[in-house]
């Protein structure tokens, strides 16, 4: 996996961001050296101590080039954003927008590189102050809540509440949803697509099948009404509110149990 990030309109910031009175080349280039200090020091600090699986391609200036391990990767966008929020002084007017790429290993990184920076292209198309992953843009707080949902996931799945074959029927739910919301964009819905609104009662049938499972003990986690009732109405917020989006945390899930 590759990420690439930017810092957002550098040239609006240098051009307009000083007030007449403080315009002078000595705060130019202080706020050039502090940025560079950033993406060449912090960023290669942060990597040593907490990210030693992610390897740097080049970090400097105002931007940054990184490839590691895909799980690796996605924490360390959270982070790089955090860090970068503070090192700025929380100022809104200054931020950073990451690309995030995907690939097999043995992909070439300059083809790692082309594929993030135009996920990196997305973010910033889409707002700037933003992260593209899995072809999806989200805000940054959209992102860390998703990252929050996987391992909420995470954890029923590894406590035998969803298995493995209910988290890839999901995949098909949140495509639905996806095109439900699109489709109440328009004027008129085709009656062919009406099937769309389905997702929610299906969704519920597969989960009750699911947890309905025996495991190898002979119980099963939700049995209760209450309980399947709770995290079906958990499971349905989650796909209705986020849509396609919800891909990052289905499919960051489905990579990590791979084989399991």
């Amino acid at each position: 996996m590759g990420i690439k990030a930017y810092v957002d309109n550098l040239g609006a910031l240098f051009g307009e961001g000083f007030p007449d009175k403080d315009y002078t080349l000595s705060r130019v280039v202080t706020v050039s050296r502090m940025m560079n200090h950033f993406f060449a020091t912090g960023v290669p600090f942060l990597l040593k101590n907490d990210f030693k699986s992610i390897y740097t391609v080049f970090s400097g200036g105002d931007d940054l080039f990184l490839i590691g391990a895909w799980n690796q990767i996605l924490k360390f966008a959270d982070r790089l954003n955090e860090k970068f929020h503070q090192f700025v002084c929380k100022n809104p007017g200054i931020t950073i927008s990451c690309g995030i790429a995907i690939a097999k290993s043995g992909t070439p990184v300059d083809h790692l590189a082309e594929m993030a920076e135009e996920a990196l292209r997305k973010s910033k198309s889409g707002g700037r102050n933003r992260v593209t992953v899995f072809n999806q843009t989200l805000t940054w707080d959209e992102y860390r809540e998703l990252l929050r949902i996987k391992d909420e996931l995470g954890d029923w799945y590894r406590d035998d509440v969803l298995s493995r074959s209910f988290l890839n029927r999901l995949n098909r739910f949140v495509e639905m949803a996806k095109r439900e919301s699109e489709l109440l964009d328009k004027l008129s819905i085709p009656l062919e697509a009406m099937d769309l609104a389905l997702w929610r009662s299906q969704l519920g049938y597969q989960l009750a099948r699911n947890a309905s499972r025996k495991g190898d003990d002979g119980a099963s986690k939700h049995q209760s009404g209450d309980e399947l009732k709770a995290l079906n109405a958990r499971l349905v917020d989650y796909v209705g509110s986020y849509r396609g989006k919800f891909v990052i945390p289905l499919w960051a899930l489905l990579y990590e149990t791979r084989g399991r």
